[in-house]
């Protein structure tokens, strides 16, 4: 059983902890910077995507459809590690990509992604996005981890690196 903290009307989950266990799963995904640039056009298509904090801070980066492109490229390379989308009712807008302040990639998982992302057992993710030659390239990675700790509490928790698991409450 997951043991969770309460937060503002959310459970939240969150762990700093290195991956050294066995890989659950493994997504990967590719976009081309310039095609996706044509979806951009479209608002709806934004919204349904991206969080209002994910456009905030590509409004703010100096590309704002590269920044975006990346962090679409890491919630397909998300979905394919959970092994689920949306016949399975997991939408992009379950899965939120967060900088850390190290500069990192960090997520937020809420409704049907923190629900697979449960189901599956505790672990640890490791999310890497970069850019070449016109393209985003992302790979999530999802470890098995059964000694986790939450930091605040010192408590054992199952959980996520750099992530933070919101099940509705």
């Amino acid at each position: 059983m997951t043991s969770f903290s309460a937060h503002s009307g959310h459970s939240e989950v969150t762990s700093g902890n290195c991956p050294t266990a066995p890989i659950i799963g493994i997504g990967l995904d590719l976009v081309d910077i310039a095609r996706f640039r044509q979806r951009l056009e479209s608002k709806s298509f934004r919204s349904r995507v991206f969080t209002v904090d994910e456009v905030r801070e590509a409004e703010r980066s100096h590309d704002p459809g590269a920044f975006l492109a990346g962090r679409f490229a890491g919630k397909e390379a998300v979905m394919k590690c959970l092994g689920c989308g949306i016949r399975q009712g997991l939408w992009f807008s379950q899965i939120s990509i967060t900088t850390t302040s190290g500069g990192g990639h960090g997520l937020e998982l809420c409704r049907t992604a923190a629900t697979v992302a449960t189901q599956i057992g505790p672990g640890e993710w490791q999310l890497m996005i970069s850019a070449a030659d016109g393209f985003q390239t992302a790979r999530a990675m999802y470890f098995r981890s059964n000694s986790m700790t939450d930091q605040v509490t010192g408590q054992p928790i199952h959980g996520l690196d750099q992530t933070r698991i919101l099940v509705e409450s």
